[in-house]
């Protein structure tokens, strides 16, 4: 239940006060919508982020279904449950042929980005931990129930990748808007107005600048109020009360951070002044920060004047973990049903996801509690309100400065993950969904916008929306042993058995048979691997081999996009196929049988000569004679009187190839 605040508290606080009036509570459409018969799942299946999950509930909804009652074209699923109406798993696809796995929900950039790459064979097992319940998920690669492959096409994430560009990258990072993480409070927080802050912002004489900076690093770790004097923030060291001065209060402040895999986490770590090397939380060095919610009710949490605040001392939270964008870590009790803020309590929000959760709007839950947006330097975090509700352009454009005004670190890009070679291909939907200026994301700038998010303006380069140049991720390498290639001149064919393969799990390939001879290279014959077989044996006949010594090798394209193909580097096997010509001669009348003479040049071929009716060898041949010192004659059935179209094929033998001419038959 929400609590008020009014206009006269926004303004004394510096916060984004936002009186919708006639706003309605959202209606929660965590998950593709339900619609009587019509089908609740997706053709692509996304999982992730918190802080675009409704953003891309609404995206999907506007892209709409395949037709009337099939599936959404996009589907996205929440990173959080809501008890009744949703579970801690989910259930992404449906129909014959299709596992019906139900897995855990992945929480978060990083949880979505280790299911997705499972369910691409990048990785063979995942992990997270559940939302609410902290139960552990698991996605596997391996046939069994928690199987994950077809089940994840794309994840959410609202950072780019860990590591930059990768030029083997299985995934590409599809950028489709702009976020901005601001900070939120209690309705009736105690902070002052709040500026992002510098490194330079320590203590002096126990009071601290009223930054993020100094918030989040330990250098401010209470709010001290007294009546008709400005509140200051100061460290341990200050003591209230003290020289004379009398009627302070002292608050704790309790920094929070979002939950471990959150891309939120991270972001704000950088945008609160962390370096790699001071990031580590709940260290000594940065005991004031916490990832866990404070528990009411602990007698040690009151603040007698200079204690020392730490993890475990003075306080309680063993609490649930701090989900990002949810208000319930700002709560400090529920009083008759209504909750109290604690004034004390910060934490990192997107303002998108906040207006969005403010607006009311279909595929959103309002989890925002008790949470209010505090302006930074002054300028507020959102304009407008009721429908008009957006960001505010002012706080994303504001230049940075040495003087701990915002900066663009606080705007970020947010994404959607998809395999890079699907996403590069212009024959599959996800190219369409989320390539390029036109995709059908990208098209749909208005639902974006109303979302809260930034659109994106650039014509072209990594800020654009649709790009795919960031990859990450390296592939994983499939098992591939091949045993001997054999001759086989006795059924005119060339052995292969790939003893031993593995595509890490039940996704299948294709192999291809690719011939070299001199810098010509045709790929004469193609099979596949089932999925979940381990073994493959296939036969490639001297007919499907060019004229000339062929130097033969084996490719293996997984089917699973996080595989890396594979090819035999040395030729398997050699063929000398010489050159051979066919002619052949037909005679015959209406109504009986018709003679063909087949010549094959040089006169020491052997092998079968086939006769098919036609201009190419389809269907069943009309008749088929064996070589004799390069000839053969071949009795044909009867056909009508008429010129009939003939088409002759040597099959070649274990050192010739193959070859074939068109012929007509005058039946007279």
């Amino acid at each position: 239940m929400k609590t008020s605040f009014t206009t006269k508290f926004a303004a004394a606080t510096g916060l984004t006060a936002l009186l919708v009036g006639g706003l309605v509570p959202s209606v929660a459409h965590a998950d593709p919508v339900v619609d009587g018969a019509k089908s609740s799942y997706g053709q692509l299946s996304g999982v992730g982020s918190d802080t675009t999950q409704d953003v891309m509930n609404g995206l999907s909804i506007a892209i709409g279904r395949v037709s009337a009652l099939t599936d959404w074209k996009l589907a996205s699923y929440d990173a959080t449950w809501l008890a009744p109406t949703t579970a801690d798993t989910i259930v992404t696809k449906s129909g014959i042929g299709v596992k019906n796995t139900a897995f855990g929900r992945p929480n978060g950039s990083s949880e979505g980005l280790t299911a997705l790459k499972v369910a691409i064979g990048a990785a063979t097992t995942g992990s997270g931990t559940r939302f609410g319940s902290g139960t552990a998920s698991s996605w596997k690669l391996d046939g069994t129930a928690l199987d994950v492959v077809g089940d994840i096409q794309y994840s959410r994430s609202s950072s780019g990748p860990a590591s930059g560009n990768a030029d083997n990258g299985v995934v590409a990072y599809v950028p489709f808007a702009t976020d901005a993480v601001g900070y939120a409070v209690s309705t009736n927080s105690l902070f002052p107005p709040l500026s992002k802050g510098t490194s330079g912002d320590a203590a002096v004489n126990g009071v601290t600048p009223n930054t993020l900076w100094a918030i989040y690093n330990c250098s401010a770790t209470r709010i001290i109020t007294k009546a008709d004097t400005p509140t200051k923030l100061v460290d341990n060291t200050y003591a209230i009360n003290s020289n004379g001065v009398t009627g302070e209060t002292s608050t704790r402040i309790r920094a929070y951070i979002p939950q471990n895999g959150s891309g939120t986490q991270k972001f704000w770590q950088a945008t609160a002044g962390q370096s790699s090397s001071t990031a580590v939380f709940g260290s000594t060095a940065k005991n004031c920060v916490e990832s866990k919610k404070f528990v009411a009710g602990d007698a040690g949490d009151v603040d007698g004047g200079n204690n020392t605040f730490s993890n475990g001392t003075g306080a309680d939270y063993s609490g649930a973990s701090v989900q990002e964008h949810d208000g319930s870590a700002l709560v400090a009790r529920v009083v008759n049903g209504i909750e109290i803020g604690d004034p004390g309590a910060i934490m990192p929000y997107s303002i998108p996801k906040w207006i969005g959760q403010a607006k009311g709007l279909p595929g959103v839950t309002d989890v925002r509690h008790v949470a209010v947006i505090g302006t930074l330097n002054g300028i507020a975090g959102t304009s407008g309100s009721g429908s008009n509700l957006s960001i505010n352009p002012a706080f994303l454009n504001v230049p940075a400065s040495t003087n701990g005004a915002i900066t663009s670190t606080l705007s970020r890009l947010v994404y959607n993950v998809v395999p890079y070679r699907v996403v590069t291909d212009p024959t599959t939907l996800e190219y369409k969904m989320f390539k390029g200026r036109t995709s059908l994301i990208c098209a749909q700038s208005a639902v974006i916008r109303n979302y809260g998010f930034g659109v994106l303006t650039a014509t072209s380069g990594a800020s654009s929306c649709g790009d795919t140049s960031q990859r990450a991720v390296g592939p994983t390498t499939p098992t591939v042993t091949i045993a001997p290639v054999t001759d086989d001149p006795a059924n005119n064919e060339i052995d292969f058995n790939i003893s031993a393969f593995s595509s890490n799990g039940d996704g299948g390939a294709k192999v291809r048979v690719k011939a070299t001879n001199g810098t010509v290279v045709t790929y004469p014959y193609e099979t596949t691997i089932a999925a979940g077989a381990t073994s493959k044996t296939f036969s490639v006949p001297y007919s499907a081999l060019a004229s000339g010594t062929q130097a033969l090798r084996i490719e293996v394209v997984p089917n699973l996009p996080g595989i890396s193909s594979f090819a035999s580097t040395d030729a398997l096997f050699t063929k000398a196929g010489a050159v051979t010509t066919v002619e052949a001669t037909v005679s015959g009348k209406a109504g009986q049988a018709g003679t063909a003479t087949v010549t094959v040049k040089p006169s020491s071929a052997t092998g079968t000569v086939s006769i098919y009716r036609g201009t190419s060898a389809t269907g069943s041949a009309l008749a088929t004679g064996t070589l004799s010192s390069g000839s053969a004659t071949i009795t044909l059935p009867s056909q009508s009187k008429g010129t009939v179209a003939l088409f002759v094929v040597y099959s070649g033998d274990a050192t010739r190839a193959g070859s074939s001419k068109a012929v007509s038959w005058k039946v007279k």
